[in-house]
């Protein structure tokens, strides 16, 4: 019928958290199943499951799920000097047999809402109230596409910062008024008279055991540059002793909940497997590298050390200061 994604958030030991939701349209009585996932460090539960009877809106006799719609493409990137007016195009395609009723809504996106870090502010990187798409209001029959045209008009004055964001919102309606779902791309306005700053931090490295001899790492960055930064994630493992940093392993890591650029303020966690079945025991450095299309870089590090046992090779976490503290290491 419909997914909801939950904002991160932290919980203490012994507290319980109790999650609400709006499925967002009104149900027929009948069987219901609910399934989530949790993520802690990047690493998803079992999946929860639940059956139970729903006594539901008498109205309502045929149930719809969200509409098969798609965006091409879903991070729309324009160019313009301040002052001028330029435009954009974005194609929605209803992969549905059936007709919907589509809506455009352009706002800041959520995470930057109440986001600051030192003097950047989310607020100020919003771009919506001088983007129009047209149409903004259409019907799209099943297996049809419909181009629109994105008007970004950038103001002469007032611009904080060198790159703006907006999200491009598609709701849904099937022909009964019952809600069909929203399908979200990313816009991108870049003042090309201005100049960006990428800086990316890393946050956090984890590890946790996902089966014998092989360990989950996690990897936290946030994005605390004015521009946004498309990033490609790596993880080292080399040789305390070894001066060169010589690799022992290389592994990508990977964002499952999100993909393409990150944006000014976000937080997007990596995750990827170290596979130690051929990794001989001993004292290592364990770095993740996030590198963006220009250059920018940020490295997180921890010192980890490979025990044997008859059974397996088991990966025991260190303060890296206890092998002399961090260092640089190169791809």
């Amino acid at each position: 019928i419909t997914e909801k994604e939950y904002p991160e958030t932290g919980i203490l030991p012994g507290i319980n958290l109790h999650l609400l939701a709006d499925v967002g349209r009104p149900l027929p009585s009948g069987q219901y199943k609910v399934e989530a996932l949790l993520y802690v460090d990047g690493r998803r539960s079992p999946l929860f499951s639940k059956e139970f009877a729903f006594e539901g809106d008498q109205r309502i006799s045929i149930l719809h799920g969200d509409a098969a719609i798609d965006l091409d493409p879903r991070e729309v990137l324009i160019e313009a000097i301040p002052g001028a007016t330029r435009s954009g195009r974005i194609a929605v395609f209803n992969g549905s047999e059936e007709k919907v009723d589509v809506e455009v809504e352009v706002s800041l996106p959520e995470h930057m809402v109440n986001a600051v870090y030192g003097n950047l502010r989310g607020p100020d990187f919003d771009c919506s109230d001088w983007v129009k798409v047209s149409p903004q209001r259409f019907t799209l029959h099943g297996k049809r596409r419909q181009n629109l045209r994105i008007l970004c008009s950038m103001p002469k004055t007032g611009l904080l910062h060198p790159n703006f964001y907006a999200m491009l919102t598609m709701r849904t309606r099937w022909p009964d008024g019952q809600t069909a779902g929203t399908t979200k791309a990313r816009l991108c306005v870049v003042n090309k008279k201005g100049q960006g700053n990428p800086r990316i931090m890393n946050q956090q490295l984890t590890l946790s055991e996902s089966s014998p001899n092989h360990y989950l790492v996690t990897a936290r960055f946030s994005n605390i540059g004015d521009t946004h930064v498309l990033p490609d994630c790596r993880a080292v493992l080399s040789i305390v002793d070894d001066v060169a940093n010589t690799p022992r392993a290389r592994f990508l890591l990977s964002s499952e909940k999100r993909r393409g650029i990150m944006l000014p303020l976000e937080k997007r966690n990596f995750t990827g497997v170290l596979d130690v079945s051929r990794v001989p025991p001993g004292m290592y450095r364990l770095t993740v590298i996030l590198t963006g299309e220009n250059g920018e870089s940020a490295q997180g590090q921890t010192a980890v050390r490979v025990v044997e046992t008859t059974e397996r090779k088991v990966v025991e976490v260190m303060n890296v200061e206890e092998v002399g503290g961090a260092t640089t290491v190169e791809l």
